[in-house]
This record gives C-alpha cells, structure tokens and sequence, in this order.
C-alpha cells in the first residue's frame, strides 16, 4: 500500500530516510509544506493510538525524571538539558498547533520535556538544535516529538 498522508507519499519518504535523510526536504513532495503546517508527516515514526495503547492509570506511574531519562536516550542529549514538566494537552495543542485533543481528550496532563541541546533521530545521523518531546505520564508513551525547535512554552 502507498499511502499518502497530509501530502507526502509515505513510501518516497521511507526511502528517502534510509537513503539520506538530509536531503528529504528537498526530494520528497510535500514533505517541505507538511513540515512547515506541522501536520503528521511521516507515519513510521507514530506511536500507537490511545485505543492501541497501555491503559491508562488514574494517577501518574512515570515520573518528570523518567520522562526526562527518556528523551534523553530517545533524542541522545544528556539528561541534565532535558526540561520537564506538567501540561495540559489542551495548553500543549494551543502552544505547538498540535491536535492531541482530538484523540487523547484535552483534560489530560501531559509529559513536556524540552531541551536546547542538538538532538538527534533514533534512526537519523543528523542532529537538529533543540527539541520537544510530549509524553503521556501514565504509559510513559511519546505522544508528539519535534526536532530542531527549540521554542520555549509558556
């Protein structure tokens, strides 16, 4: 099946990442708009569906430190410049022009780890200045990441 998902063909895009990342941008149609809209533009990186995933507690089970040991392996940035704190979904849909809500509800309280430092992809070479990293604190599963932003939220 060659899907294509808000613009970009996923299997152009999957070839292009195993063959060099770097120059996606520039070689796979769409991607560049899809980036840029911050749409979901590569389906391979997308965690499970809240319906697929762990059932969730009524309290949190992982930790600010968890989810901050988490990005930093996740992302290969020291632990020490990873941020963490608590976020409404809600909040975090308004601040990244996400649509979290629409799956996970807006009540939900999130993970939001933030790091200055040069991140890097776990199946890239590149690394991109900054990143964002939103986890649901009962699982401890990624909901949303963005590399090379490195955008402060308020």
């Amino acid at each position: 099946m060659n899907a294509v998902v808000d613009g970009v063909d996923q299997k152009a895009l999957a070839s292009c990442m195993a063959m060099d990342p770097a120059q996606c941008l520039k070689h796979v149609p769409g991607l560049a708009k899809c980036v840029q809209a911050r749409l979901v533009c590569n389906t391979a990186t997308q965690t499970l569906s809240p319906r697929a995933a762990a059932p969730r507690l009524s309290s949190a089970t992982v930790t600010p430190e968890q989810a901050q040991q988490l990005t930093a392996t996740r992302f290969h940035v020291n632990a020490d410049q990873v941020h963490v704190r608590a976020l409404s979904v809600a909040d975090y849909d308004k601040a990244a022009g996400t649509k979290l809500g629409e799956q996970w509800g807006t009540g939900l309280t999130l993970w939001l780890a933030t790091s200055a430092s040069d991140a890097q992809a776990e199946n890239g070479d590149t690394r991109y200045p900054g990143l964002i990293a939103v986890y649901d604190p009962a699982s401890g599963q990624l909901l949303h990441a963005a590399l090379g932003t490195a955008r402060a939220f308020k």
